[in-house]
């Protein structure tokens, strides 16, 4: 059995019986009127059996080669997810923590951290170098940056980046991610602060803060969680959360306006620089006592430089996941139908963020070659710009 922690208030226990997960929010948390550890899992003294309790405990867990690698070197089943989760539960994503004792509550002076010189030369993911878990099949693990060097947390001292390697080294996708990044930013899309390290994706952690001097977990899950999805349900194809779906969870946010009119640049923005991973794993909400708002946008990459032909989309949009299909009775019918939205609206902030891109792209790209060098640079330029075009003739 294991206890699950938010903000470090013990919530209640993480059991397992037949490789089946249940969770059940302990008395005392539910007296205290304390917030519910997640949106699919409301205050409630009955427990969650596996259906509800796996989708959320298990989003927190890498996938794919990058899970392999992690439990290849802790020696733990790869199918084990409760074993999993009492190795690396101590730093989870958002403010929850989930260990097999009681949570250490330590003064920042407490707080131990190992620098590190090369990134190469570590290895982040072997026994006991990590005892935090980041959902994903990107390799990626969570680190301390001062604005000069990286520190591994060490005993349950917290993070504040996250940094994110290429298994192939060659830093393609950190550039293609950093240039996405700054992208979006410049064109008014809430993304976090984002740089290259060693040639590495450097990223800051917007679920964790400084507030009056104190530092602060934010919590956070995704929409995953949030609609009570499993992993494996990644894209709509596959069970996974379409447009309507997101659109509908954020009319439940603190402020549904500012949100659904951010969600409604994320589709766009996607679109335009060919984000066919654009899923509701790459899609968070940020937790407080009163609610929650959208989280900042992460995950962005320019795939339409590596499709080949008729690039299919993690969402249906207007109907079709076929990216290239995507035309003007399209983009209606997703407005009527997905988002609630007046399709002139959709139409009239399509329009404008193409020009947008047409005019930022070059820009960002002509700073970010003072940072890097590569090739893809140029390829992800030509590739936004050009279809930026072919969008707003498309809209004539």
């Amino acid at each position: 059995m294991l206890k699950v922690y938010l903000h470090q208030v013990f919530v209640g226990f993480l059991s397992q019986e037949e490789a089946k997960l249940s969770f059940c929010y302990d008395e005392g948390y539910l007296q205290e009127n304390n917030p519910p550890l997640s949106y699919h899992l409301p205050l409630s003294r009955q427990p969650y059996h596996h259906e509800k309790a796996g989708a959320f405990f298990t989003n927190l867990l890498p996938a794919g080669a990058f899970r392999r690698k992690i439990c290849t070197s802790l020696k733990i089943d790869e199918r084990d997810d409760f074993s999993l989760l009492a190795a690396l539960g101590e730093e989870c994503a958002g403010a929850v923590s989930v260990l097999g004792r009681e949570v250490e509550q330590k003064e920042a002076s407490a707080w131990r951290y190992r620098r590190l010189e090369k990134i190469e030369d570590e290895d982040l993911f072997g026994v006991g170098r990590s005892s935090s878990t980041l959902a994903g099949s990107r390799y990626k693990t969570a680190l301390s940056f001062d604005g000069t060097d990286l520190y591994l947390p060490e005993k349950g001292a917290p993070s504040s980046h996250i940094i994110k390697m290429d298994p192939d080294g060659e830093g393609r996708l950190a550039v293609n991610e950093l240039y996405c990044n700054r992208l979006a930013g410049a064109v008014g899309l809430p993304v976090p602060h984002a740089r290259l390290f060693q040639g590495h994706y450097l990223v800051e952690r917007y679920d964790r803060a400084v507030v009056e001097g104190q530092f602060c977990y934010l919590h956070q899950e995704n929409v995953h969680q949030a609609l009570g999805l499993w992993p494996a349900q990644r894209y709509q194809a596959e069970g996974g959360a379409g447009l309507k779906g997101c659109f509908e969870l954020l009319s439940a946010s603190l402020m549904p306006v500012l949100d659904k009119k951010d969600l409604l640049n994320w589709v766009l923005f996607n679109y335009l620089i060919g984000n066919t991973e654009g899923h509701g794993q790459n899609l968070s909400i940020l937790h407080t006592r009163n609610g929650f708002r959208l989280a900042p946008f992460t995950g962005l990459l320019c795939r339409g430089i590596d499709s080949k032909g008729d690039a299919v989309n993690a969402m249906k949009l207007g109907g079709t996941n076929r990216l290239e299909r995507i035309r003007r009775p399209q983009w209606v019918r997703f407005a009527h139908e997905e988002a609630d939205i007046s399709d002139k609206y959709v139409l009239k902030i399509l329009n404008k963020m193409a020009a947008q891109l047409i005019k930022m792209a070059p820009t960002v790209a002509k700073q970010l070659r003072a940072e890097s060098k590569d090739d893809i640079i140029r390829e992800m330029e030509e590739y936004m710009v050009g279809h930026s075009r072919k969008v707003m003739n498309m809209l004539r």
